[in-house]
């Protein structure tokens, strides 16, 4: 109701006033014309969209924005925030139509003026934010990208001297142009006698900052990722080994210590896209630390950051060159602790009745039982997933599990792992407190396990997610009806899995497994 096409006009009028566009008492007003036009255009309807178009309202303010860049006043906060308003706003427009994007590069080389402005040492942050979305959004273009990409690439320096803000030599300087918009007299006190001091990244929560970062580091990840269906073409490869110089992922790693949810998950979303032959031994460590760091789990989005990183160990442990080789022999162990100990802390949350705190629960054990899994194909890590802290959690996660989800909730299964192919495990399910309801879903599955180890049924056919009940079911049928799938079920079988399930069976009958089950 409120995004009118007479509103959208009264906005037109406004910018287009050059009483007040060039009124310096009247920059506050002009800001906030520009954010509402911003706003309506984000409404996404194209009678508005098509006003501002047919205007040329883009015209108009990205020669204030050059005017801006050329006249040396972005030491000044207002006409930083003025020219943040005016990138946000073409960026606006250019995502709403390709046409104005084009003419916006073409025409009034925008990329230019983007460019020269993110060359400065000095940068306000909300103008490194609203630079980096505004230039990436273009470089987003094939078109675009293949005209001025190279020319990006070069007046940047390949990009690199970005992450110099990102904790960097140029961080503290961009914290005290952050605080400069502070109305605290104390804190411009300190800004005047040069006594302002960044933060250590766990204690900064200026958002203003934060900000900045999440744009430098939208811009990094374009560079590090390859549309899908082409090669990484001269530019993308220059850039990278700029950023690899540059320590690119520990500097993105060192962002997940901010404590804003935000920045966290475009980190990981960042990282997820580069090879794994880019992360160091140091960066993997890095990796496992930020898992073990986070004490409380249910807090923001702390459960897809985890599920994120959990991700990243198991592309690790998948990887065939050196650097899953280097993961495996050297950070497999703590990784697979602390990740199953992440299990146990999320299995015992108490979520019942909060939808989207259960999704985001059950998401997470899940993103950690695949990588259990993971670990489980790999013959050299599978001692690792049966040490005595496990085996002896083992009963308690399936419990929880048990208590805790309703009962139509997407199944954890713990137990398809190779922990879970410990008979010696399963049974333990059936005994004292953490003994399992035999008349629940995860009484089923745990029964059907013990009877797949004993039938000599292999993991390798599906290594990464688990068997729902419900093709557990359909699964228990086909068994039954086709003997020879059993019997193909052998051949797949690896050597270890051969001498387990020998051990296996002998384990069952001294345990008195067919006792216990009754």
């Amino acid at each position: 109701q409120v995004a009118t096409e007479a509103l959208a006009q009264k906005c037109v009028d406004a910018i287009d006033n050059k009483s007040i566009a060039g009124a310096e008492s009247l920059r506050d007003l002009y800001s906030d014309v520009l954010n509402l036009a911003e706003n309506l255009i984000l409404a996404k309807l194209d009678n508005i969209s098509k006003k501002f178009i047919t205007e040329a309202t883009h015209v108009k303010v990205l020669s204030r924005a050059a005017s801006i860049a050329d006249g040396g006043k972005l030491n000044e906060t207002s006409e930083s925030d003025l020219l943040s308003k005016i990138f946000n706003f073409v960026k606006a427009m250019m995502k709403s139509n390709v046409s104005v994007l084009h003419d916006c590069c073409d025409s009034f080389h925008i990329i230019d003026v983007l460019c020269k402005i993110l060359a400065m040492h000095s940068i306000d942050p909300l103008v490194v934010n609203s630079s980096c979305s505004c230039l990436t959004l273009v470089l987003q273009d094939p078109e675009m990208y293949e005209k001025y990409g190279a020319d990006v690439v070069d007046k940047l320096q390949k990009v690199a001297p970005l992450l110099e803000f990102i904790g960097g030599k140029r961080y503290a300087d961009l914290y005290e142009r952050a605080m400069r918009h502070s109305a605290d007299e104390k804190v411009l006190a300190q800004i005047a006698e040069g006594s302002i001091r960044s933060p250590p990244f766990s204690q900064l929560t200026n958002e203003m900052v934060c900000e900045a970062f999440l744009g430098i580091i939208e811009l990094v990840a374009f560079f590090a990722q390859t549309p899908e269906g082409q090669e990484e073409d001269q530019s993308r490869i220059e850039v990278n080994r700029a950023m690899c110089t540059h320590n690119r992922e520990q500097v993105l790693l060192r962002c997940l210590l901010v404590p804003n949810d935000e920045l966290k998950l475009k980190v990981m979303d960042c990282i997820t896209t580069m090879p794994v032959d880019q992360i160091e031994p140091e960066e993997m460590g890095m990796v496992i630390k930020a898992i073990s760091n986070t004490r409380n789990i249910g807090e923001g989005q702390a459960e897809e950051v985890l599920a994120k990183l959990v991700e990243l160990l198991g592309r690790l442990v998948q990887d065939k060159q050196q650097t899953g080789k280097q993961f495996r022999q050297t950070y497999a162990k703590i990784a697979i602790a602390e990740v199953y100990e992440t299990l146990c802390r999320n299995s015992e949350r108490k979520t019942h009745g909060d939808t989207k705190e259960e999704e985001q629960k059950a998401n997470l054990s899940i993103a950690i039982v695949r990588f259990l899994r993971m670990c489980s194909q790999r013959p050299g890590l599978r001692k690792l997933l049966r040490s005595s802290e496990i085996n002896r959690k083992f009963p308690d996660v399936m419990k929880k599990e048990e208590e805790l989800h309703r009962f139509d909730a997407r199944d954890i299964g713990l137990e398809q792992t190779w922990t879970g192919r410990s008979l010696e495990n399963l049974l333990e399910c059936l005994k004292g407190e953490t003994a399992l309801n035999p008349r629940k879903k995860v009484m089923f599955r745990l029964l059907s396990r013990i009877a797949d180890v004993l039938e000599g049924r292999t993991d390798a056919m599906r290594p990464d997610s688990t068997l729902s009940l419900e093709e557990l079911k359909v699964q228990e049928c086909t068994m039954w009806q086709h003997r020879e799938h059993l019997e193909r079920q052998h051949r797949y079988m690896d050597d270890d899995e051969w001498s387990d399930r020998t051990e296996q069976a002998v384990r069952f009958i001294r345990l008195g497994g067919i006792a216990t089950i009754r």
